[in-house]
């Protein structure tokens, strides 16, 4: 099975939620969508792993940044078993102090339901912790997310080692 040809089946299908024709990878194998002048989805083919990797830029953390302990905090605990991110993970680009929101899947693992709804989700996560970044950034944040688990549920978690 050509995975690449999948991958661009997909994203045609999507182009056309979207009302754009012909969105498909480029040649170096990505696909850029930019939604709302200012969130960019990208979007990579990883030939090797026969997957496509989606990241999306959240924020910059700029090294003085005297919020970052407390977003840091929260963005580690949306991690946390993937509650926080609806299975997305959230990193820091270390070199450019990027914070980014992103996710690999097999591509044979999508159908173009799969595919729209993960896009989806993925957008609504990455809105929602941008407004969280920018609120700690403005020292306007006041306590976790609504995504972060309460307490109680974050007890019943088993270990994952043992």
């Amino acid at each position: 099975m050509d995975h690449r040809y999948l991958a661009n089946q997909l994203l045609a299908a999507f182009g056309k939620t979207l009302t754009v024709s012909g969105l498909a990878l480029g040649e170096d194998d990505t696909c850029v969508l930019l939604f709302d002048d200012d969130l960019a989805l990208t979007i990579e083919f990883d030939e090797s792993e026969q997957r496509l990797v989606f990241s999306i830029f959240l924020d910059k953390l700029a090294e003085d940044a005297g919020y970052a302990g407390p977003l840091l905090r929260e963005l580690l605990a949306a991690n946390l078993y993937w509650l926080g991110t609806g299975g997305a993970s959230v990193g820091l680009q270390s070199s450019t102090g990027a914070l980014m929101l992103f996710q690999a899947s097999p591509v044979a693992a999508f159908d173009d339901s799969s595919f729209e709804h993960l896009l989806d989700q993925l957008l609504k996560t990455a809105e929602r912790l941008r407004k969280r970044a920018a609120a700690h950034r403005a020292g306007l944040a006041s306590g976790a997310d609504d995504a972060t688990p309460p307490a109680a549920l974050a007890s019943e978690i088993p270990p994952i080692y043992g």
